[in-house]
């Protein structure tokens, strides 16, 4: 989500003159993480002071102090002088200041990140100031703090993507997950962490990556063709050799099958074109196809299917189903 967005909506609900779809949406942001309703906290305080909600850095931090100093002080004035509320006054004046601080710091990183974002049935090719290359699949949130390939190179990345990194030996190349860290100096490698899903995953093609768990100390050391899968129910960090042909089909477009399953096709049709195929006869799941196909469209294959097993298909409004009696291998 654009951060111009969410401060407009901040805004908004702040001012009460936000439209009951914004409010829908703000609500739904805000319950995806303790995160975003920490940070909506704290632009709100920040309001609650100034009367603004800004992306703008000028805030002076001494003046908001006075401004909160002088409700306090106006607060404290006009009320029941019976009661020695001052010390909890200093105790909301401290908390408000350090909200207010905590906004400013995270205004400041936040404005000078640089994001790159990808919706459904999008994929894009991202130029990294360093040389390296980053292809993000769909529904994937690529970011990178100011200073990048100077400084450091550490992204932090949501969902999935594929990189060839340009090698630095001064500066390791770092890509943080909410799960996993993947740290190179010059490779290639495949990442995949959707937050809706159990298990990450990091997949080696050229060069070498370690990967540790978030706030871990031991790292795993992967080469070509290793893949590391990591478990966020059963916590269970498992090394193994990569036997997909098809992990990177969503950006290199092909299709490769070697003697494979039909319900193992299954899956990859599934996961390829975003829709449900059903096996009708469970005889069949074991039929095996080995033919490769380069960009092609859901239709051709699933003919290929059918010609060379002895197979039909066909289509039940968004879904498709594979039935036949046997497997006709030619």
């Amino acid at each position: 989500m654009a951060t111009d967005t969410i401060f407009l909506w901040f805004n908004q609900y702040l001012n009460g003159d936000i439209s009951i779809e914004n409010s829908k949406q703000l609500e739904a942001w805000l319950a995806e993480s303790a995160a975003n309703k920490r940070l909506f906290d704290q632009v709100k305080a920040m309001w609650e002071v100034t009367g603004q909600v800004s992306l703008d850095l000028d805030l002076d931090l001494d003046e908001a102090w006075e401004q909160t100093r002088a409700k306090i002080t106006l607060q404290k004035s006009t009320s029941t002088p019976t009661f020695k509320l001052g010390w909890w006054y200093k105790a909301a004046a401290a908390v408000l200041v350090v909200a207010i601080t905590g906004a400013i710091f995270f205004f400041y990183n936040t404005t000078k990140r640089h994001v790159y974002e990808t919706i459904a049935q999008q994929t894009k090719l991202v130029q990294l100031p360093d040389g390296s290359q980053v292809w993000l699949n769909e529904n994937s949130n690529l970011a990178f703090l100011q200073g990048f390939s100077k400084d450091h190179r550490t992204l932090d990345l949501e969902g999935e993507a594929f990189f060839e990194v340009t090698k630095d030996l001064q500066l390791p190349f770092v890509v943080r997950t909410n799960t996993l860290n993947s740290t190179v100096l010059g490779t290639s490698f495949h990442v995949r962490s959707i937050q809706s899903q159990d298990v990450s995953e990091v997949t080696v093609v050229t060069g070498k990556v370690g990967v540790t768990i978030n706030d871990g100390d031991n790292m795993t050391l992967l080469t070509p063709g290793t893949k590391i899968q990591y478990d966020t129910r059963t916590k269970v960090l498992q090394k193994s050799s990569n036997e997909d042909p098809n992990f990177l089909a969503w950006r290199n477009k092909k299709l490769i099958f070697e003697n494979t399953p039909l319900v193992e096709i299954q899956e990859a049709l599934e996961e390829y074109y975003h829709v449900q195929i059903h096996i009708d006869n469970m005889d069949i799941a074991t039929c095996q196809l080995t033919s490769n196909f380069d960009d092609p469209t859901l239709e051709e294959v699933l003919e290929v299917i059918a010609l060379t097993l002895d197979l039909e298909y066909t289509k039940e409004g968004a879904s498709y189903r594979i039935t036949g009696e046997g497997c006709n291998v030619q």
